[in-house]
């Protein structure tokens, strides 16, 4: 009952609308109301556990020597014969690796050109 307070609250509803709505006292949506702007009630965090956690140094030592999910995935399965797709390693290893940063080239005009060879076209 909290958290659909506290989400109604979010949206903008106010008090008699969320006691029609829930169909619960004002006083008791008031009071809920209080707590939340309190912080007394926060929202939980739920975290999921993946088959490949316990592997998680071992692949983190896979990554710095340069090898490929593919690899890595071979290796899991070969070593601890383990029964997890390579998908599953694939979106393991995204989680663990931190995104490349992006740094746009900036010229003068005139002075370099680029083509993107992703579509040629017809000539």
């Amino acid at each position: 009952m909290y958290y659909s307070v506290k989400a109604l609250l979010s949206i903008g509803k106010n008090v008699s609308q969320i006691a029609r709505e829930l169909k619960i006292d004002r006083k008791t949506v008031r009071k809920i109301k209080k707590k939340v702007e309190n912080g007394e009630i926060k929202t939980p965090t739920i975290k999921r556990k993946s088959i490949l956690d316990p592997y998680k140094d071992e692949i983190m030592e896979y990554l710095k020597s340069g090898l490929s999910a593919v690899l890595i995935h071979q290796k899991l399965k070969e070593k601890h014969s383990l029964n997890v797709s390579y998908s599953s390693v694939k979106r393991y290893i995204r989680k663990l690796k931190p995104g490349e940063p992006f740094i746009p080239l900036i010229s003068p005009p005139g002075q370099e050109a680029q083509v993107d060879f992703g579509y040629a076209g017809y000539f």
